[in-house]
């Protein structure tokens, strides 16, 4: 495959089927390909994911069988007996197995052993029926009333956002309504919104930096304000220069902007895509907690090294160790499948209104993406996933072995862009594989090689889309939180310093920052399936005997790239 916008390529050589009938073409390669035309790719790596989670489950077993739940929220006295419960005994431990179903509070007495790294292990504490005078029950631990107000405190913040409910639900809605104006208006507007968000934060930088200059000449030996107007200084060049190379590429993200707001909004059921990642992920992240949660209550009752009393602690055994980071392995392998799953969906869906001649008449792209994903390509997303979690270990481990801080710190600054390279072809190749049906080394050298042939064209796709996508989501969370802000001012405190409103502001931050993600996270899916779908166009077909299946804003852009290279030709 050649590029589709590469400026070395000789005229001829823009399609490699220009020696293909017209009306064979369609015969050979189809765009996206066929169920019925597909074959399942790379099954063995989900009999690979099987076996591992497989493995795992005796590992778990053997772990759960020496955990205990009533651990799990409470401390344990210094024999091992848990608080609040009628304990079992354990061999060679006297004072194990005490029946303190009437003592449910862990008392702390004296002081950590100074000589010791322990922690609370090697600090005196009992468990009692009820908390002395001047501590509040915090849990199942007595703490001093003088020295933590976090139950008055927590009673407060729990009253104020009882009664001010009403208010944080309608801003949480508010913040609906912004995302979605948003979404609309760079739908109607994309061209403008694009400049207008290059030029205001642009001028907004500068504006800053410019403030910071003249407060380090006020303030010379302030070397934090320093510091941050050099970083904001080199931030700005680095931005501005950027926008200066790639000025004539911004056309191309405008043009796949607007093209990406036509397919969501032909085909809103791609926003319901994230939704269920993110309810997916969810699931998964409670399911990955609730057994961490109960496997850290493992261990064996042990003595603590170097005490000659009735000190003892539940230790982790290698194997527990082992169990804990392979569990963690699973949890990001799984992670990164339901992430692969997304984006070959989306992408498949994208692909098949790309192509299609008569967008509407599309039956259910969505739906046959999500079949065609499901029923023969899961096993190239739990390969490109592995390869991806191969690396982060990989990455992990080396920066782990590092002492030297500085030596760490480059080594994985060095490491961590190679580790998201090598996640963007990964995703480069789920779209190869939805359009194609091919298996994940044959559609990620495809992609690979349209990524390589389009340089350029993929840093302004990645520099000035993504930045793009970003400051809309920012302009989307922060007209909310004024919003909130305004709604918010008929509402009464019951904390002199006012930290139940942060509390609300805070809720609602975290709601729009969720909505914003939502409406705009799947754009960038969107925007990277249509380039390669526009390159592949690109090349299929010539705008002629093969009319090309991009839109006008697209095809102008391509025209325009073709006038630069005629006229380099000719200088030439």
């Amino acid at each position: 495959m050649g590029s589709c916008l590469s400026s070395d390529m000789k005229p001829e050589e823009l399609s490699v089927f220009k020696d293909l009938p017209p009306e064979t073409l369609l015969d050979v390669i189809e765009i996206p390909e066929r169920a019925e035309h597909r074959k399942p790719t790379d099954r063995r790596f989900i009999i690979v994911y099987a076996v591992a989670v497989a493995l795992l489950l005796p590992f778990m077993i053997y772990t759960m069988c020496f955990a205990d739940s009533s651990r799990l929220l409470s401390f344990y006295d210094e024999c091992g007996n848990s608080c609040g419960i009628k304990n079992s005994k354990h061999e060679d431990v006297a004072c194990s197995g005490k029946d303190l179903t009437d003592k449910p509070y862990m008392m702390f007495e004296g002081h950590n052993d100074p000589t010791r790294n322990d922690g609370w292990l090697s600090k005196p504490r009992s468990c009692v029926q009820t908390c002395p005078a001047g501590y509040n029950p915090i849990f199942n631990i007595c703490i001093a009333s003088d020295k933590d107000d976090s139950i008055d405190y927590i009673m407060k913040v729990g009253l104020f956002l009882k009664n001010e409910a009403w208010r944080i639900v309608f801003s949480c809605f508010v913040s609906i309504g912004v995302a979605i104006g948003v979404v609309v208006l760079y739908r109607t507007a994309t061209k403008a919104m694009v400049y207008t968000t290059l030029i205001v934060v642009s001028l907004l930088t500068i504006v800053g930096v410019i403030l910071l200059w003249v407060s380090v000449a006020s303030t010379p030996l302030n070397a934090g304000t320093m510091t941050f107007a050099i970083v904001l200084t080199v931030l700005l060049v680095f931005f501005l220069c950027v926008l200066i190379f790639l000025r004539k590429k911004i056309g191309l993200v405008i043009a796949l902007l607007q093209e990406a707001m036509k397919t969501v909004f032909d085909l809103p059921q791609l926003l319901m895509v994230p939704v269920l990642t993110f309810l997916a992920q969810l699931v998964l992240v409670c399911l990955f907690l609730t057994t961490l949660a109960y496997m850290l209550t493992a261990g064996i009752l042990t003595p603590l090294d170097g005490y000659l009393g009735d000190y003892y602690y539940y230790e982790l055994t290698m194997v527990m160790k082992f169990t804990h980071y392979y569990n963690f392995a699973i949890y990001l392998w799984t992670s990164q499948i339901i992430v692969g799953i997304q984006y070959m969906v989306i992408a498949g869906a994208v692909a098949k209104w790309y192509f299609a001649k008569n967008k509407k008449l599309l039956d259910r792209p969505l739906r046959t993406s999500v079949f065609v994903t499901f029923l023969y390509h899961l096993g190239s997303i739990v390969m490109g996933s592995l390869i991806i979690i191969i690396v982060m270990i990989v990455r992990s481990l080396i920066s782990a072995a590092i002492r030297n801080r500085v030596i760490r710190a480059c080594v994985d600054a060095l490491l961590r862009p190679i580790e998201r390279f090598l996640k963007y072809l990964t995703k480069n190749a789920y779209i190869v594989i939805a359009m194609h049906g091919k298996p994940f080394c044959k559609s990620g050298k495809r992609g690979g090689k349209i990524i390589l042939d389009n340089a350029i064209n993929v840093v302004a796709i990645n520099f000035i889309g993504d930045f793009i996508l970003a400051m809309a989501q920012l302009t989307i969370v922060f007209i909310s939180m004024i919003f909130t802000f305004a709604i918010m001012q008929g509402a009464h405190s019951l904390n002199n310093d006012d930290v139940s409103e942060y509390v609300a502001y805070g809720i609602v931050f975290l709601f729009s920052l969720m909505a914003a993600v939502t409406a705009f996270s799947v754009f960038e899916t969107v925007i990277d399936s249509l380039f390669i779908c526009f390159c592949e166009d690109s090349l299929m077909n010539d705008g002629m005997a093969r009319p090309y299946a991009m839109s006008r804003e697209l095809m102008e852009f391509l025209d325009n790239a073709k006038t630069v290279f005629v006229k380099k030709k000719n200088s030439d």
